[in-house]
């Protein structure tokens, strides 16, 4: 998140790192939620929700619970899962796509 980080807790949970970040970007406080394997830099999925105020922000961050952490795994893997899955296997070889032939160049 860049901007200015207020307060920050995280969840290590099934062998991912939930993180709750509460701060200040373009002006603007916010929580930034994510999701990431702990042998990983790059997280997997965050979210980004506008909070009123950087008082709201960070009482957020400061009382979120380590059930709201365990729904946020959870809505990660149902509705995001898949798509990262599949992305990654892509980019690591272990999958290749296959393209119709109208989105084959023509060759001339």
């Amino acid at each position: 998140m860049s901007g200015s980080v207020l307060l920050h807790r995280h969840f290590v949970i099934d062998h991912h790192k939930i993180s709750f970040t509460a701060g200040i970007k373009c002006n603007r406080a916010v929580v930034v939620f994510g999701v990431a394997t702990q042998s990983e830099v790059t997280p997997l999925l965050t979210l980004e929700k506008e909070y009123p105020d950087s008082h709201a922000a960070c009482q957020y961050v400061e009382r979120v619970t380590e059930t709201a952490a365990r729904k946020l795994l959870a809505y990660y893997q149902q509705e995001h899962q898949p798509i990262v899955d599949r992305i990654s296997a892509v980019f690591s070889g272990q999958l290749r796509l296959e393209y119709s032939s109208r989105h084959k160049p023509v060759s001339r």
